[in-house]
């Protein structure tokens, strides 16, 4: 159900409710995830400000441009390191960024992109990895990954992943939580989950998420063989929906 408010012209405000089936809701989210995308592709007179000072959070790896259409572009850049992964410093951000998404109201929609050349998100932190001593440090870092995740996932204002290069692992859970996914045509675009020929699964939600979108035989296969998909096989198989030319995305 709807509920939204109108105001006539004599002041009085009314509130109406809508009944929406889930697949109305579906078709409603695709159809605003769509003039997203027509918005940062094809927007190129769009301005950006920087979030002011009161509502810029203190974020390590990542940076908020607004612009004057209310797009936010949050672009990925772990400090010191030649390609982004989910280090502890990202995954601490992240409360922080979801809040501020959700309390600027200027903000009405999110385009998620990396700085790195060629690496959206490459995966899991390894060093952070070979910290793990036991089955509860497993589980606990799982856990952490699927709160951070779902909160993705459940934001109210929609979250497009742009990606050029590389969605491995734990990348391409990230690009799965978000609400709508862009893949650059770059032949260095690929998502996939190569953990799984070292006997990692996907830990962050991803086999739940991605027979979601590729249906269980492809699942299936992602997450026994590690194979990866190039951004025209990740659209065909629904992983993506979109592929568009590397320098679209940096609209």
């Amino acid at each position: 159900t709807i509920r939204y408010n109108t105001t006539h012209s004599n002041g009085l405000v009314r509130t109406h409710t809508l009944p929406l089936s889930l697949s109305a809701f579906h078709a409603m989210l695709r159809t605003f995830a769509t003039t997203v995308q027509r918005q940062v592709l094809a927007a190129p007179g769009v301005h950006a400000r920087a979030l002011s000072s009161a509502l810029q959070p203190t974020l390590k790896c990542f940076k908020i441009d607004v612009r004057d259409d209310g797009v936010a572009v949050v672009t990925i850049d772990c400090p010191g390191a030649s390609m982004n992964s989910l280090t502890a410093e990202l995954q601490e951000d992240f409360p922080a960024l979801l809040s501020t998404i959700r309390d600027d109201d200027d903000i009405k929609a999110v385009v998620l992109r990396s700085a790195k050349k060629g690496c959206f998100v490459a995966g899991a932190d390894i060093n952070q990895l070979t910290t793990l001593t036991s089955a509860e440090d497993g589980e606990r870092i799982s856990a952490e990954g699927q709160r951070m995740m779902t909160a993705i996932e459940d934001s109210p204002k929609p979250i497009v992943a742009a990606i050029d290069g590389v969605a491995l692992g734990g990348g391409a859970e990230l690009a799965m939580a978000c609400h709508y996914r862009i893949a650059s045509s770059s032949p260095k675009t690929m998502l996939g989950f190569p953990e799984v020929q070292l006997g990692l699964l996907p830990g962050a939600g991803g086999t739940q998420r991605l027979p979601k979108l590729v249906g269980i035989q492809k699942a299936m296969t992602m997450a026994t063989t590690g194979q990866n998909l190039k951004a025209d096989k990740a659209k065909r198989a629904g992983l993506v929906d979109a592929v568009a030319d590397p320098s679209a995305l940096d609209k």
